[in-house]
């Protein structure tokens, strides 16, 4: 088996069924469907009973949150490779896995570009050709977008005591600290529903406690006393270094210098 495309879900039947009907219509013999619910009581379970012929294994009880809900499908995947499609997130087109499949010769993370969209928001997020410590330090690569080794998860699984930045903490660890091999997919994978948990901002302070554990625990002491507890706009202007593009990477390290230098100003004149 080349490819597990594990859905993971709770109380949110609207969103799987658009997710569902994405990943059912594109299954070849070289993918299987594995659906993890985390004990629904609105009507998702019959939803996923309906497509149930063309799921590979699913079960529904309560779990103790979203990255128990991955581990679990992480646990009954067979595929090669693991690729996330939570519920209210599809693939762009009907083509993607096709598309994908023959890509899939080895490397470690095979991480395509996505759309963000949401109520009025349709955003274009474009993975880096080469995988850069600078911007991996401060955000993630998009998580629906990405083809993960399943051998990588079983050693590694997501660390569950994360609510919100496991995934996260996965790739960073596994492409800068364990140097695992990358390659970027030149095409648009999925379109991820901005209405989940990470983009909520009733969990923007939960979310940042988070990303700054990850950087305190995996970096060298040296190194997150340098970098990682710092003013936001050092912060910009080291994620900027990770940019591909000379023009862009050069204009947000000029455009937060400016908004450093404004700031320090300011500090001396009081």
């Amino acid at each position: 088996m080349k490819l597990s495309v594990v859905t993971i879900n709770y109380n949110n039947c609207k969103g799987l069924e658009k997710t569902l009907r994405s990943v059912t219509s594109q299954l070849t013999p070289d993918v299987e469907y594995v659906v993890i619910d985390g004990g629904s009581t609105d009507g998702s379970v019959d939803l996923i009973k309906e497509y149930e012929k063309n799921i590979s294994f699913w079960l529904s009880e309560p779990d103790k949150g979203i990255y128990n809900a991955m581990n679990k499908g992480i646990a009954h995947a067979k595929g090669e490779y693991i690729n996330f499609m939570n519920s209210g997130d599809c693939f762009h087109s009907s083509d993607v896995l096709s598309r994908v499949l023959p890509l899939l010769q080895g490397k470690d993370f095979y991480v395509g570009n996505e759309y963000w969209v949401g109520e009025g928001l349709l955003k274009f997020i474009e993975s880096p050709e080469q995988i850069h410590v600078a911007r991996l330090m401060f955000k993630a690569l998009p998580h629906q977008a990405t083809f993960i080794r399943r051998e990588q998860l079983v050693r590694r699984p997501y660390d569950e005591s994360y609510k919100i930045a496991a995934d996260w903490e996965q790739m960073f660890y596994e492409l800068i600290i364990n140097d695992a091999s990358y390659e970027h997919l030149d095409m648009v994978i999925d379109d991820f529903d901005t209405n989940g948990i990470s983009h909520d901002e009733k969990h923007a302070e939960l979310q940042r406690q988070e990303c700054e554990r990850v950087r305190q625990e995996l970096l060298p002491t040296r190194i997150y006393q340098l970098i990682g507890n710092r003013d936001k706009y050092l912060r910009k202007i080291v994620y900027a270094l990770g940019y591909e593009s000379p023009l862009k990477r050069d204009m947000k390290i000029l455009r937060n210098a400016a908004r450093l230098l404004l700031k320090d100003l300011f500090k001396r004149s009081k």
